[in-house]
This record gives structure tokens, C-alpha cells and sequence, in this order.
């Protein structure tokens, strides 16, 4: 069959149909333009025809008919065969083939179904048609949608004038029932513009003034006066479209979104956000098409980098990934930036931040490209007048920067400072907050952060807040959020301090160590064990003695039992800073920090004489002091351990004597000095004190901390006291203070304890002189039960003995002149035979005498009961009164030690 390319009368179409679509059941639209040949005049014919059939019901009648006879055709229906028209030439159209669809074009058919779709929009309203014209709509929108892939199609509709019905259509408003047509129109405005734009079509759309038009129309009062939710989603649905239009054409020319500039296209749309901030979900879809613009331009933009105070060493400004990815378009983003100004809705601020935020994220040289007129900076100056949640994602932003671009926006972070300074003097707080708690995960990248920290004034402002709380601390009472900052801002202070000694330098600059000890000495709770972690930084790290030497001041100012909890905490905090480092062990000695420990145990004069007994504890007062003791003696311990100077100026300046006397002060020892001989309990034996030994022997074994006050059983206060005090001086002795493992080994209380009562195999003695101070207290021990006052010195005659046992502590005792104290102490106990203590002080004589004894001492220990003519011819006042057995021999029991002297000597 041969068809004229006319589409005249000869050829029925209607004959033709119905086969042709027995055809298209048959073959895919490329096979059959592979075995139909006459395929180009077939479609061209139909295509005529259709054309043809359109323009006589378009032409003849007012629009509303005119539309609703052509919609009378081409719907589907039994007696109109445009229904089948429409799909056989869309069939033929789908082969995708150039010169087909050039033939289209030639018959003027997507010209006329753009006009056809335009007249569309007056059909009048018939429920009866409802499902019909949907599928026209559906079939026009597919037939359309495929004819605007070709350039040919858009080149026609805007030599026929056509393009401009399109603008016009996509942003009408329309009864609901035809919207459907509005909408086709946009799709392929939207088809068109993605796929066949063409300078010649772009210069058109500029000439013929399109894009105001479309603003126009956006613009009128009927869209802008109606307030239901569909008017509103309808006007989003026309930005979105225009936006599309602008983002395809923005890939080839400026000229467009020129024109959209200069009609104020930005303006209309920021408008219509803040004028609908409720409607979220039609917002953010305008910002995620807004996105696009953005990264659409045909010129790429140069990132832009200042170099700023501190940079991470891992740092590479980004180059821009393309078209669609990169910022290309930044007065675009500018209406971004308005909108985030002048929106009071957190919802709208929040979603600009997230748009904000999912630009950065296409391409990390976005935000260096709008970092020159649109910084991160303009976004937080703004952070006062917006909500928490809009202020956490603009922190997220900043964090964005240095955890995915390796960058440190020190702009932005002195804006952050700025804004937290002024919300604090306003009396706010939530800022202050979110920016501590952002810097905290910001340090976990690099500790350069620290640097940056100082840099930027984040120091100074740490140390502006705590200054500023604790004005208002010394006020009132703070507030729940004001507890919570200052506890950031000195944990902040303190990660930001550990180990860099200009941020420390620094902080003694803007805060000072007096100011920190005064917070020390006000505070308390959390706030005060915050401040200490921030002095132990600072003791480690200060370059001066400054800090130490404050806090030694202020241990000796005020006396332990007015203020015990602050001196436990400052010494606990000293001591760890003893342990870790050398210099601030030397700075204790030279600021007189063992002059300060020795003014702490002086206030303590008296304090356990005050001391109310309970029968099987301690009160609560006495083993807080007892703990305090303990504190101190480890601190004189772990100061000395590893420096040989500070042991040396202890024993020479401070002296073991002062210690004693300080400690026979306290309450738990009286003014004895001798042992007493006259009692008659001193000649009982040690199985008659088993009970009382196993007693001193189970306070010897406790450990560090005194265990929950309790105490053995019938054991008075005051023995419990002195056996606790003795048990310090003897860890301090072998310096057992925080030994990894101890190999003091306490014998069983179930063996015989005056065998042995304690054991080592390779500790010794280090500090000779807390010996001595254990000797020369065991006379002070006392007791209003003679019996415990026996047991507890017989006791610590054991342990005197036990510590003498090894030769090299013989000699070390021998040294510091202990037989002299020895004699001084025991010249009358060296006199009675059936003394308890005898047995082991003259073990510890005999021990002493064996390694060095001077010969002036052994002479008074053979004179002590005024042998032969040893009395002094010459009365004197001090004269002791005349004995019953002076004047006779030397006894027995003294040859010994005599002979041990001589080897000695040999």
C-alpha cells in the first residue's frame, strides 16, 4: 500500500488503525523500523492527520468547547479514533530515530500538542470523563516526554512561539480537576530543558522575557492570597520546576539565571518561604532544589584558602570535583544565607543548616569556594538569636570541617568564642555549653587542636567562664546549667593543658595560680575535684614554683581541723604530681613543702586527747585525722623516694626530732621519754599478753585504709592510735608507700609473735631516723589499762628487734647514733632484770654494739648502776639518790657487751 505523504483523503485512516495496532503487538518499535520501510511517510501521515483533526475542532469553537472536543477525540472511547492515533504514533516515535522525529517536527505536531495540552487547562468539569482524561493525560505526558529528548522538538516549539505557552501553562493556577495539565506541562518544560536546550531556544526563552513571565505569574495576587495547603504545594511545585529549568540551562550559560536574578527571582522565592515557614516538607524540597542551582554554572570557581593561625599537618586545599558537585553559582547561595537571617522558624533554620551541610558534603572545596563571601562565620554570628537545635547542626558544621576536610576554621571558632562571652554576661549559658562540649570531640583529631585552642581565644574564654561562675558562685548559688558549664570548661581546660606548656603558660597569664586556689579553697564537689585535675596539669607542666608554692601557702595557713577535706584534696593532688615528676619534687623542697607538712601535723595538737571512745570503733573524726596522718606521711615518703637531696635537707633541716615531737603532740602519746620500770605488769610475760599482742599484731596487718574504724576487740582508742602512728613511721621506714608488690611478709597471728613478728626478703631501710622517732615514741605509749600499755610497747620492742635483725640496718642505725638514743631511753630498764622489754631492747644493744658503738657510750652503759667509785665525789643538784648495790661490781651480764665492743673496735 503506498501512503501520499500529503495525508490526504484517499487513505482512510481509520482503515488503517486498526490493523496498524495489530502490528505493534506483533513487533518492538526497533524491529519495525527495520522491516517497515515506508515507516518516515507512515508516520509523517499519522502524524498529519492528528494535526489535521485537532486544528479543525481548535478553530471552529470558543476554548472550553474547542477542549472538550478535542478531548472528546483523543480520549479513549468506541467511537473516536484519536485515542488510537495517539498511541500508534507514539509507538512510531519510540524508535528513537532522528529523521522521524524531524518529520514530526515538519508537521508542527508537538506544537500543536503543546497547544492542545494549553487549551486543556479550560475543560470544563465532568465526572464522567474523570478516568478517560487521566490516561489522555498520561499518554500526552509519555508522547511529549519522548518528543523533548530531541533538539529538533525544542527548536520547533520556540520558532512556532510555542515554548513561551509552556512557561506560561507550568505556572498557572487551575480548578483542581485540570491540574493534571498544569503538571504535564511542567514535566516537560522540565524534559525539555534537561535534554534539548539549545542556545537558540536559551536566547529565545531570554528574548521573549519567559522567566519574568513565569515570576509573574508565581507572583499574582490569586496564588499569593489563597492560603490552603494545595494553592501552596502547587506555587512549590512551579519554583521546583523553574529551579530545574535554571539548574539544566546554568550548565551551558549564565543568561538565564541572569535573567531570574535581575527579575527578582531570589527574592520572590525567599518571599514565599518566610511568608509559609510552617509547610517544612514544601521548604525543604525548594532547598534541596535550591542545592542543585548552586552546583550547576558553566565557569568553575577557584576555592578560596587564608591560611589561617594553626592548620593540621595533614591539610590539602581540595580542588573542585565538576559540574552538579561544585559551587558554581554563589549568589544562589546567597538567598540561603537571607533566608537563614530573617526565618524565626527553628524548622526553616534547621533545614537551611542542613542544606548548608549537604553542600559542603558534595564537594570538599565548597566550602572553601564560599568561604571568601559567604564564610561559615556569617552562620554563627547568628547563633544567639536561634534555637538548640539549629545551634547543634551549625556545630556540626564546624566539626564537619576538621574531622572531613582536615580543616581548622579559625574564623569560625573565634566567632564561637565571641558569641560565648556575650550570652555568659547575658546570663545565658546554652551556647557556652554545646561550644565546650563541640570542642571536647574537635581535640579527639590532632593535638594541634590545642594550638589552635589558644590561637583562636578558646583558652581565654575557658578562663573567662570559670572566672565569671565563680563571681556568681561567691554570690548564690548557681544554676543547674551554670554547675554544668563550669565543669566543661575546666575539664576542657585541663584536656587542653595536659602536656603543652604554652597552653599552660598561657592560663598562668589570663587565670593565674592564686585565682585557681582561691576557686580551690571555695568550691567543693565535682567543681573542686575539676580544679584539681587542672592543677595537677599545672604543677607538672608550670615553669615557676608559683603553683606549688600556693599550694603549700595555703595548707599552712588554716589548720587541718578547720579545713580537712580541702588539705586531703590538695595533698592527694600534690602527691600525684610527686610521683610523676622530678621537678616538681625539687620545687616541694625549695617552696618548703616539708615545713608545710610538719605546720599540718603541729595542727593537729591535741586532736585525738579530744577524742570520745566507742566501744569496737573509732569515731568518724578520729579516722579522717588518721587518714590525713596517713596522707602526710605519704607524701613526706614519695618525696623523697629517687632524690637523695630532698631525704638529705629532710634529716638535716626539718629533722626526725621535730616529727617526733610534733607526732607525741597529737593526743596519742604522753610526755614519757623513759621506760617505765616501776609498775608491776613489766614483769609479766609475753604468754600472760598474748591477747594484747595479737590486738597490736591485727593493727599492724590492716591495710593502708583503716578498715571502716574498726578496732580490735577491747583494744582502748588510744593504744589503737599510737599502734596506727607507728605502723605509718614503719612503711615509711622501708618507704613500702604505693609499692607495686611488697615482700613484707607479717607473721601469723596464731605462731608465737616474740620470735618473729615481721619479715622482708629484699626491702630495706631507707629512712633510718623514722627508727629512731619509733624508739624514741614507744615510751609515750599509754593506756589507763596497764596491761595494754605493756602489751603495746613490748610490741613495738618486737618490731624495733625485727628491724634490726639484718646486718645492713645495724649499720644504718648505727650511723644516725642510735645505741646513744637507746641508752637514753633504757638506762633504767637496763637495770631490772625481769623487765618485759629488757630481752628485746638489749637484743637491739647487743645488735648496735657488734657493728659501731662509741666508747663513751659503752662507758655510761657500764656505769648505769654506779659501780666501784663511778658516783662524782662533788655533790650536785642532779645527783641521783644513793643506791643499795652502789659502789659494788661490774655485773655480769655487762662483760658481754663489753666483749662485743672490743671486736668491734678490732
Amino acid at each position: 500500500m503506498r501512503i501520499p505523504l500529503s495525508g490526504s483523503k484517499d487513505v482512510d485512516p481509520n482503515r488503517l488503525l486498526p490493523l496498524f495496532t495489530k502490528v505493534m503487538a506483533m513487533f518492538t518499535p526497533a524491529e519495525l523500523k527495520v522491516e517497515f520501510k515506508e515507516i518516515l511517510n507512515f508516520t509523517t501521515f499519522l502524524c498529519s492527520v492528528l494535526v489535521r483533526e485537532i486544528r479543525q475542532r481548535a478553530s471552529s469553537h470558543g476554548t472550553v468547547d474547542a477542549a472538550a472536543n478535542i478531548a472528546e477525540y483523543l480520549q479513549q472511547s468506541s467511537s473516536q479514533k484519536g485515542w488510537l492515533l495517539l498511541n500508534s504514533i507514539y509507538f512510531l516515535i519510540s524508535t528513537d530515530d532522528e529523521v522521524i522525529i524531524n518529520s514530526v517536527c515538519k508537521v508542527s505536531l508537538p506544537s500543536t500538542l503543546v497547544k492542545t495540552i494549553y487549551l486543556f487547562f479550560d475543560l470544563p468539569v465532568n465526572n464522567e470523563f474523570c478516568e478517560p482524561r487521566e490516561k489522555l493525560n498520561q499518554l500526552l505526558t509519555c508522547l511529549l516526554d519522548r518528543l523533548c529528548s530531541f533538539k529538533y522538538v525544542s527548536e520547533e516549539l520556540a520558532k512556532k512561539d510555542d515554548l513561551l505557552l509552556l512557561f506560561i501553562g507550568s505556572s498557572s493556577s487551575l480548578p483542581q480537576e485540570n491540574v493534571q495539565w498544569r503538571k504535564t506541562t511542567a514535566r516537560v518544560l522540565e524534559a525539555l530543558s534537561a535534554r534539548s536546550l539549545t542556545p537558540n531556544v536559551i536566547k529565545y526563552i531570554s528574548t521573549k522575557d519567559c522567566i519574568r513571565t513565569y515570576l509573574t505569574n508565581i507572583k499574582s495576587p490569586k496564588l499569593q492570597t489563597q492560603a490552603s495547603f494545595t494553592v501552596l504545594a502547587e506555587v512549590a511545585e512551579m519554583i521546583i520546576c523553574l529551579l530545574c529549568v535554571l539548574k539544566d540551562s546554568a550548565r551551558q550559560t549564565n543568561q538565564l539565571i541572569e535573567n531570574f536574578s535581575q527579575s527578582n527571582g531570589y527574592l520572590a522565592i525567599k518571599d514565599f518561604i518566610l511568608k509559609n515557614e510552617d509547610c517544612e516538607d514544601i521548604i525543604r524540597n525548594i532547598l534541596l532544589m535550591l542545592v542543585s542551582v548552586i552546583t550547576n554554572g558553566p565557569l568553575e570557581i577557584k576555592p578560596h584558602h587564608s591560611s589561617g593561625l594553626v592548620q593540621l599537618p595533614t591539610f590539602h586545599l581540595p580542588n573542585p570535583s565538576g559540574n552538579g558537585l561544585s559551587v558554581r553559582n554563589i549568589q544562589a547561595f546567597g538567598l540561603i544565607h537571607k533566608i537563614f537571617l530573617e526565618s524565626q522558624n527553628p524548622a526553616v533554620c534547621a533545614n537551611v543548616i542542613d542544606t548548608v551541610h549537604s553542600i559542603y558534603s558534595c564537594d570538599p572545596a565548597n566550602y572553601f569556594i564560599l568561604d571568601k563571601e559567604y564564610p561559615l562565620a556569617l552562620f554563627i554570628e547568628q547563633l544567639d538569636r536561634k534555637d538548640e537545635i539549629v545551634r547543634a547542626k551549625i556545630f556540626e558544621l564546624v566539626e564537619y570541617c576538621v574531622f572531613h576536610l582536615n580543616y581548622i576554621p579559625c574564623k569560625e571558632l573565634i566567632g564561637i568564642c565571641v558569641q560565648m562571652k556575650t550570652e555568659l554576661a547575658s546570663g545565658q549559658q546554652s551556647i557556652c555549653i554545646s561550644g565546650v562540649q563541640a570542642a571536647f570531640r574537635l581535640l579527639t583529631v590532632d593535638s594541634v587542636i590545642k594550638d589552635a585552642f589558644r590561637e583562636v581565644g578558646l583558652l581565654d574564654t575557658l578562663c573567662y567562664i570559670i572566672n565569671h561562675l565563680f563571681a556568681q558562685y561567691k554570690q548564690r548559688s548557681l544554676t543547674d546549667n551554670e554547675k554544668k558549664l563550669v565543669l566543661l570548661a575546666t575539664d576542657l581546660l585541663t584536656v587542653i593543658i595536659k602536656g603543652n606548656l604554652e597552653n599552660a603558660r598561657m592560663f598562668s597569664d589570663c587565670f593565674g595560680a592564686r585565682t585557681l586556689l582561691s576557686v580551690l579553697t571555695v568550691v567543693n564537689g565535682e567543681w573542686r575535684s575539676s580544679s584539681l585535675q587542672l592543677l595537677k596539669q599545672l604543677l607538672l607542666l608550670a615553669s615557676t614554683d608559683q603553683y606549688i608554692a600556693g599550694v603549700i601557702q595555703v595548707i599552712s595557713q588554716v589548720g587541718p581541723q578547720q579545713q580537712l577535706e580541702l588539705n586531703v584534696d590538695l595533698l592527694k593532688t600534690v602527691l600525684g604530681v610527686l610521683r610523676e615528676s622530678h621537678k616538681v619534687r625539687v620545687q616541694f623542697r625549695k617552696t618548703g613543702g616539708y615545713l608545710g607538712l610538719i605546720s599540718m601535723l603541729l595542727g593537729l595538737e591535741g586532736a585525738f586527747s579530744k577524742m570520745k571512745n566507742t566501744e569496737g570503733s573509732v569515731a568518724v573524726e578520729a579516722v579522717e585525722l588518721l587518714d590525713f596522718i596517713h596522707l602526710i606521711f605519704k607524701v613526706l615518703t614519695i618525696s623523697m623516694r629517687f632524690e637523695p637531696s630532698n631525704a638529705k635537707y629532710f634529716s638535716t633541716e626539718v629533722s626526725w626530732d621535730s616529727i617526733t615531737t610534733v607526732l607525741r603532740l597529737m593526743g596519742a602519746f604522753n610526755d614519757n621519754t623513759m621506760v617505765n620500770v616501776t609498775d608491776p605488769e613489766w614483769r609479766l610475760q609475753g604468754s600472760e599478753l598474748k591477747n594484747e599482742l595479737a590486738a597490736c599484731h591485727a593493727v599492724f596487718k590492716m591495710d593502708e585504709d583503716i578498715q571502716s574504724g574498726s578496732i580490735p576487740a577491747d583494744m582502748p582508742p588510744s593504744i589503737f592510735f599510737a599502734c596506727y602512728i607507728i605502723r605509718l613511721l614503719f612503711n615509711m621506714a622501708l618507704d613500702n608507700y604505693e609499692k607495686m608488690s611488697s615482700d613484707v611478709t607479717w607473721a601469723s597471728p596464731e605462731g608465737s609473735l616474740e620470735d618473729c613478728i615481721v619479715s622482708w626478703t629484699s626491702s630495706v631501710l631507707v629512712h633510718p631516723g623514722a627508727v629512731q622517732s619509733i624508739l624514741s615514741l614507744l615510751p609515750s605509749i599509754h593506756s589507763e589499762n596497764t596491761k595494754w600499755h605493756v602489751g603495746a610497747q613490748y610490741y613495738c620492742g618486737l618490731l624495733l628487734k625485727a628491724l634490726l635483725k639484718p646486718e645492713r640496718n645495724q649499720q644504718l642505725m648505727c650511723q644516725v647514733d642510735m645505741p646513744r638514743h637507746l641508752l637514753s631511753i633504757a638506762s633504767k630498764l637496763f637495770l631490772c632484770e625481769e623487765h618485759i622489754l629488757l630481752h628485746p631492747f638489749y637484743y637491739v644493744l647487743e645488735r648496735l654494739s657488734y657493728q659501731s658503738m662509741q666508747p663513751s657510750q659503752l662507758r655510761n652503759f657500764l656505769r648505769l648502776d654506779l659501780p666501784l667509785c663511778c658516783r662524782n665525789l662533788d655533790e650536785s643538784t642532779d645527783d641521783e639518790p644513793p643506791r643499795p648495790n652502789e659502789g659494788g661490781p661490774v655485773p655480769l651480764q655487762r662483760f658481754a657487751l663489753n666483749e662485743n665492743f672490743y671486736v668491734c673496735q678490732r
